[in-house]
């Protein structure tokens, strides 16, 4: 098969996968889905497919402000945030981030709060959704604030950070390219079965793991969640979707 038609197809399983997932809340869905943005991650490390894609520079990434970042680097505060530059917008999701019982125990007897951006679209009858805080309560900061950065490449967004975790004192941030990999390859079994008598290998990602597994955006898991809004962002850029 000739280059481009391989990339066009890969692009065409993408948008398929993600039909289905965004619909309605299925575990097998996305498996699918995750195993094939991992394929998206190497079109977007290879020289070659890079050259196809060159001309499609309409992806977007984020980071947080200033303000946050100082705010949540106090000593001693624990959170994670999930860094979205547009909103998900899907049938599948709801208007909510949920903290469970869990997720307050394992952060502590602080004062906690879980939070995202919503946008309701009347018209659609659908809600977006952008970003996710969990953890100590932040006094005067919207710690969902961003600045945005436009017309970059897919290797720029798949290196762009969206995750990003201070637990127990350890501190990490992810890229996109990252956490679909370790998504693929460990946390979800998508793209490859780890052996079941062996613990698994969690990575970099194992001390987020608890909140990780547990917490909710827009009604559904995070990882699911995640996974939606990259494979959304690659469909946008690609004019195989169209935002609201």
């Amino acid at each position: 098969m000739e280059p481009r038609a391989r990339v066009a197809v890969q692009l065409e399983r993408l948008f398929r996968s993600y039909k289905i997932a965004s619909a309605q809340y299925d575990l097998v869905s996305l498996l699918d889905l995750i195993h094939t943005l991992r394929s998206w991650v190497e079109i977007s490390e290879n020289k070659e497919a890079l050259k196809i894609v060159s001309g499609f520079n309409k992806f977007s990434s984020a980071k947080p402000k200033k303000k946050v970042s100082r705010a949540v680097s106090t000593p001693g505060k624990q959170y994670v945030l999930l860094i979205m530059a547009n909103f998900l917008t899907c049938s599948v999701l709801k208007p909510e981030a949920y903290l469970s019982d869990f997720l307050r125990s394992f952060l502590g007897d602080k004062s906690i709060s879980s939070n995202s951006t919503v946008k309701i679209y009347d018209k659609k009858g659908t809600c977006g959704v952008r970003g996710a805080y969990f953890g100590d309560s932040v006094d005067g900061v919207n710690c969902l604030g961003i600045d945005i950065r436009r017309r970059l490449t897919i290797s720029q967004f798949f290196s762009s950070q969206i995750l990003v975790y201070d637990l127990s004192g350890i501190k990490y941030a992810f890229d996109i390219r990252y956490l679909i990999k370790r998504m693929a390859n460990s946390i979800t079994d998508a793209s490859h079965f780890q052996d079941l008598s062996k613990d698994p290998q969690y990575g970099d990602l194992a001390g987020a793991m608890p909140v990780i597994a547990t917490a909710k955006v827009g009604g559904i898991d995070m990882i699911y969640f995640v996974s939606l809004y990259v494979a959304q962002e690659i469909l946008v850029a690609f004019g195989k979707l169209e935002r609201p």
